[in-house]
């Protein structure tokens, strides 16, 4: 019995090596924001948008900017993951990809496909205004954004 556990340890032992834990260094960026103001920068206009229901879900290196208006429709946007990195006060988006797992995922080209979600350009950059454990407010050169944590 003393050689079953002694094995027995051992091989959890191993396991338990093996097992890399990845963990995000992305302090209060890390969750699940739900966009409920815009501004427009050049005409000093403001709009409530909680109602289409945008969210952004940041975790590890990725973005995901999601469309949650009406699940049970064909989706109207299209849900993009964007690599990204924050320093400096600022945050880089990068690398557009459309997600769609039934067909095949594919790289965007065209940045109209991203303004639905307040993103101008294919590698867009917004000074972070506040980011804390509930709030976070984006601005880029068109747009300032406003995020409730989720």
């Amino acid at each position: 019995m003393l050689k079953i556990s002694s094995l027995m340890a051992i091989v959890l032992a191993v396991l338990l090596c093996g097992c890399e834990l990845h963990s995000s260094d992305n302090g209060d960026l890390d969750g699940f924001w739900q966009l409920y103001q815009m501004d427009t920068l050049a005409t000093n206009h403001s709009a409530e948008v909680r109602h289409l229901k945008i969210f952004w879900a940041v975790q590890g290196d990725m973005l995901e900017m999601r469309d949650l208006h009406d699940l049970d429709a064909t989706r109207c946007h299209e849900i993009v993951n964007f690599y990204f990195r924050l320093d400096g006060g600022k945050l880089y988006l990068s690398d557009p990809i459309i997600n769609n797992r039934e067909i095949s995922d594919s790289i965007v080209t065209q940045p109209s496909t991203l303004e639905f979600y307040g993103v101008t350009q294919l590698d867009e950059v917004f000074d972070v205004l506040q980011l804390d454990g509930s709030k976070m407010i984006l601005q880029s050169d068109r747009y300032r954004m406003y995020f409730n944590r989720y």
